[in-house]
């Protein structure tokens, strides 16, 4: 009998091991319709059974996966764009017309009829310490009920997740750079103990702030919460950030896989919150957001960064704290991983692979430019 299986997300009989939070979460959200959970992909949702733990899979309708969280061609293309136009100084002109480049590209080979294993429709996901030791099981199982899609890892990074990077390599994987996220071995010796981070905590008590983990937040303050995110990553950033309905929130905490901290006012207003996971030892932050009219003197992002550091080291977790910011996390003592996705994609036509190959020559032959960039 076979070890591993697909089925419905919702599935009670699904075993998730040691993250019976994720096991909610995936309940929560395939109950959920379409409209409650990202206001910009529609997606269907699996569980991947392996022996003694599970994974959420996402399989996005690529007409409609305008999230870069679910397209390669929004993160490659229309996000990467963004992104040169802010970050690539003199390089900018160069690097959009690459982007541009790569959208076209891979549309043009289908590039986004992906399945993406281990996607909780965060941007980093946690593999749990899975080496990847029922790789050879689970591919079969995966391209007989997904024929017509290539298979994506994601978050993939040599610090926390070397073996299954070698394993899914051997097995016939295209590893894709796809960002610099930062990481933390020793949260006290290596971000507490930095002079910056110390006085990011002296703020939150000079200000009169209270970090509060809520119990039952209230509607308000669900409402401030997703408003805090979506004027940040959606209003600053990129309207191909995944754009949360409050009901995906909502289910991130009463499952448990997601913990919100808040920074409140003595009015009882939330200026800022950050949400963290976890999986096997390792905390990553994948939501944030701060009142972006108040004075970038009050600190609210440098207090808001803390808070994930303070859960940490009380639990004795590693830190992967994603993409973004180098300069400020660099300064309180993390380190630049380069993150990968493995895709498999041998079961597909010759033109649809031509894509990924494109795309994994450009990436490979770009990495040390984006390194230099992302770490400067």
């Amino acid at each position: 009998m076979n070890r591993v299986r697909i089925a419905p997300a919702s599935d009670p009989g699904i075993d998730w091991g040691a993250d019976e939070a994720l096991g909610r979460f995936a309940r929560a959200l395939a109950e959920l319709p379409d409209a409650g959970r990202l206001d910009n992909a529609d997606f269907a949702l699996h569980a991947l059974q392996l022996p003694g733990r599970a994974f959420l899979v996402a399989e996005p309708r690529p007409e409609v996966a305008q999230t870069w969280l679910l397209s390669l061609r929004s993160a490659y293309g229309r996000v990467a764009r963004e992104e040169a136009e802010s970050e690539a100084g003199e390089l900018a002109g160069a690097f959009g017309a690459a982007a541009r480049a790569a959208e076209l590209w891979l549309g043009a080979t289908d590039a986004d009829r992906l399945l993406w294993i281990n996607h909780p429709l965060l941007s980093t996901s946690l593999w749990g310490g899975w080496d990847g030791g029922e790789i050879h099981e689970l591919l079969p199982v995966l391209r007989q009920k997904f024929p017509r899609r290539a298979l994506a890892f994601r978050s993939l990074n040599a610090w926390s997740d070397a073996p299954l990077l070698q394993r899914l390599c051997t097995a016939g994987a295209r590893l894709l750079p796809s960002r610099v996220v930062w990481t933390v071995d020793d949260v006290r010796r290596d971000w507490l103990a930095k002079r910056d981070a110390r006085r990011d905590l002296r703020l939150i008590a000079r200000g009169g702030w209270r970090a509060e983990q809520p119990a039952s937040p209230s509607d308000a303050d669900w409402a401030a919460i997703r408003t805090l995110y979506r004027s940040l990553y959606i209003g600053r950033h990129s309207a191909h950030n995944p754009d949360y309905a409050e009901a995906f929130l909502r289910a991130g905490h009463a499952s448990g896989y997601l913990r919100f901290h808040t920074l409140t006012a003595a009015d009882d207003s939330i200026a800022a919150f950050v949400a963290t996971a976890r999986s096997a030892g390792v905390l990553t932050s994948p939501l944030l957001g701060y009142d972006l009219p108040q004075p970038r003197n009050r600190g609210l992002y440098r207090m808001a960064m803390s808070l994930p550091g303070l859960e940490a080291a009380r639990d004795g977790l590693r830190v992967n704290h994603s993409a973004g910011a180098g300069r400020f996390k660099r300064f309180r003592g993390a380190r630049p991983q380069l993150e990968y996705t493995a895709l498999f994609d041998a079961h597909l036509p010759a033109w649809r692979r031509l894509g990924y190959a494109g795309l994994e020559q450009a990436l490979t032959a770009l990495t040390p430019t984006l390194m230099r960039i992302a770490t400067a």
